[in-house]
C-alpha cells in the first residue's frame, strides 16, 4: 500500500468488519485504525524518518461547521522526503455535541512515531486510558468523518 491508497484500504477494513463509517462505534473505529497501522506499512513513507506516524487528539473545535467535541485518530504520512507538500493525513474523527462533561476534558494530543508493536501497544494503552476516550466511547457521535488530505 502507498499513502494515497490508505483511505480506500481503511474503508475496506471497516466494510470487512461488517461496519459502516456512519455507524462506527468509537472503540471499533480506533481498534481498526490501530490494527491498520500495525499491519499495513506505507511503502512510500519511511517509518525511520517519522514518515508514518499516528496522532491522537481531542478537544472542542469549530472549523466553520459548528462547535463539536472531537475525538480523532490520524495517521500521518510523509511521502519520500520531509517537504511540507508531501505531508498527508488520514483522519478518523468522531464529533459530539459539546456538553459540560466534554468541555471539562479540555484538549490534548499524543503522537506514536514508531510502528514497533510495543510502541503501538503503549500508545493504545495511553489512548484508551484517557478521560477523553472513555467519555466519548460512551456517547453516540453526531457525525463520523474519514478524510484523507494534504496537511502541508
Amino acid at each position: 500500500m502507498n499513502a494515497h491508497q490508505s483511505q480506500k484500504a481503511l474503508k475496506r477494513l471497516i466494510a470487512d468488519a461488517g461496519l459502516t463509517i456512519d455507524l462506527l462505534p468509537v472503540a471499533q473505529g480506533f481498534s481498526l485504525m490501530l490494527d491498520f497501522y500495525r499491519r499495513q506499512r506505507a511503502g512510500d513513507c519511511p517509518p525511520d524518518d517519522d514518515g508514518d506516524m499516528l496522532l491522537f487528539q481531542w478537544g472542542i473545535n469549530d472549523w466553520g461547521g459548528g462547535t463539536f467535541f472531537e475525538l480523532d485518530l490520524t495517521r500521518q504520512f510523509i511521502i519520500s522526503d520531509s517537504e511540507d507538500e508531501n505531508i498527508w493525513q488520514l483522519s478518523l474523527t468522531f464529533k459530539f455535541l459539546p456538553s459540560d462533561e466534554l468541555n471539562r476534558l479540555g484538549s490534548g494530543n499524543e503522537w506514536c512515531p514508531d510502528p514497533d508493536p510495543r510502541a503501538v501497544d503503549n500508545f493504545e494503552g495511553f489512548v484508551r486510558g484517557t478521560a477523553a476516550y472513555q467519555a466519548a466511547s460512551a456517547l453516540k457521535p453526531v457525525t463520523i468523518e474519514l478524510d484523507y488530505f494534504n496537511a502541508g
